[in-house]
């Protein structure tokens, strides 16, 4: 890809995302995660993709109040306009796994966990097979370890 390509290219996500900027602006908070993640889950291009899902994210996390997060760490699934905000995490975490951004999906996956102790999006299947094929033994014994009475 030449210069000149590279310079299209960005022009053209740059509109893009003010585009969706406005158009979130026009829309309820849901409406904007929603169209957000919508566009961001059918992207083809991995960082307009990540663009995208952070984008839905801050969208979503409207819902949570600062006091609301604070008091549920942890247990934050059991607060139900917390759920667009950890779903549009997992998603990101997908997007970076899938485009080899291994720690970074390392990292949301792990906060995660910190948010939702219960791991009602069960995380812990989406980490073991990353932390297996990087080696990371530690942490894969950790997790299982965390998750052991369950029985899965």
């Amino acid at each position: 890809m030449n210069n000149e390509d590279n310079e299209s290219s960005k022009y053209i996500l740059e509109n893009f995302n003010n585009f969706f900027s406005q158009l979130s602006q026009a829309f309820p908070p849901k409406d904007a995660y929603e169209i957000y993640r919508e566009k961001a889950l059918v992207a083809k291009n991995s960082d307009e993709a990540i663009e995208l899902m952070k984008k839905s994210m801050q969208e979503a996390r409207k819902f949570i109040t600062d006091k609301a997060l604070k008091e549920n760490l942890g247990n934050l699934w059991t607060v139900d306009d917390a759920r667009p905000f950890m779903k549009c995490k997992k998603d990101l975490a997908k997007i970076y796994g899938k485009n080899n951004y291994v720690d970074l999906c390392i990292n949301e996956y792990e906060y995660l966990l910190k948010l939702d102790r219960e791991d009602n999006l069960n995380i812990k299947y989406e980490l073991v097979p990353i932390f297996f094929m990087e080696k990371k033994y530690k942490e894969l014994y950790d997790l299982t370890e965390n998750y052991s009475v369950e029985g899965s």
